[in-house]
């Protein structure tokens, strides 16, 4: 979608990269263009696929920022939070599981000798 003066704003991710964190980026890169102390003609590339001295440090800025989604979104931080622990919690679960089954042979083991 373009805005009101017919610019269009794209953002090329990784895969698995949140869209909720890619939006914030678009939304971000929009505002700084549109409220850019520079004129909109100085945004404006004067050669084909190359980008503007004045644009170039808006994107460096906005790659810096959103590079980790984790900084640039507190949500996404906590889900990856969630994450780490929850595989934790699952290795934790799997060990015990093998323990219980380990001391349930020493059990049968201890058992049978006795008979």
């Amino acid at each position: 979608a373009a805005d009101d003066g017919g610019r269009v704003f794209i953002c090329i991710t990784k895969e698995g990269y949140p869209a909720r964190v890619a939006h914030m980026c678009l939304e971000e890169m929009q505002d700084h263009i549109l409220l850019s102390p520079h004129n909109s003609a100085s945004l404006v590339a004067t050669k084909p696929h190359e980008l503007s001295d004045a644009i170039l440090p808006i994107l460096d800025d906005l790659v810096d920022k959103f590079d980790d989604p984790s900084q640039a979104d507190a949500l996404t931080s906590v889900n990856r939070k969630i994450d780490v622990t929850t595989s934790v919690m699952q290795d934790n679960i799997t060990q015990i599981l093998e323990n219980d089954s380990k001391l349930e042979e020493i059990e049968s083991k201890v058992e049978g000798e006795k008979d």
